[in-house]
């Protein structure tokens, strides 16, 4: 596939990765993680400022970046500037810290073991099942950004529902259709924006991916 083709079809299925796998981790971000009433929306926009000023410099060099990190770190230096440490809510950031931090083992094992697997399956196989590698990439690589979109639009979508209660546009962290929508187009296009450099360090500059 030409890699146009292929950044086009990364965009669409992250852009309709929002509706597809419900709200569970916008409602962490919106009201688990950080406490509403001592955080202004001041902060919050200082907070997405500084996520954003880091997520532009790594767009920008290419530097693979994760906005989970960035934008929970960045969320939590201006609640903190601004109310102290009470304004984290414990519970909550023990299973975001958890999951931050357990994810990158968890995917190198499971990629591991899944390697493995595959090997075994296709040890007494024709050249022929590289034909269905690559159906399978190009499947796999569909599914991953769903799920990815899925995952990066929901905490997209629990900010702007807690800068809409700060606001005071909105009495509850209800998540409207039309923030899912425009978290949704941000997301493709963004994609289509920025992608092309870090495809490079992914490419071939941190790993050679070959079918």
């Amino acid at each position: 596939m030409h890699p146009r083709r292929a950044l086009w079809l990364a965009a669409a299925a992250q852009g309709a990765g929002p509706f597809l796998f419900g709200v569970a981790v916008a409602n962490t971000i919106g009201s688990q993680f950080i406490d509403a009433d001592q955080i202004s929306a001041l902060a919050l926009i200082a907070g997405l400022l500084g996520a954003t000023s880091w997520g532009v410099f790594t767009a920008l060099t290419g530097i693979p970046n994760s906005s989970s990190h960035t934008l929970i770190g960045s969320l939590m230096g201006a609640g903190i500037a601004q109310s102290g440490f009470d304004v984290l809510k414990s519970q909550g950031m023990i299973t975001i810290i958890i999951a931050l931090f357990a994810s990158p083992v968890i995917g190198m094992l499971l990629g591991f073991l899944m390697v493995r697997l595959i090997y075994v399956l296709a040890l007494r196989a024709s050249p022929g099942i590289n034909i269905w590698f690559q159906r399978g990439q190009l499947l796999a690589c569909t599914v991953l950004a769903l799920v990815s979109g899925s995952n990066d639009g929901q905490k997209v979508i629990g900010v702007i529902v807690l800068g809409l209660v700060l606001t005071d546009t909105q009495n509850t962290l209800a998540v409207p259709l039309w923030v899912v929508a425009i978290t949704a187009i941000m997301l493709a296009f963004g994609t289509l924006v920025g992608g092309n450099r870090l495809i490079r360090t992914m490419g071939s500059s941190f790993t050679r991916i070959r079918p």
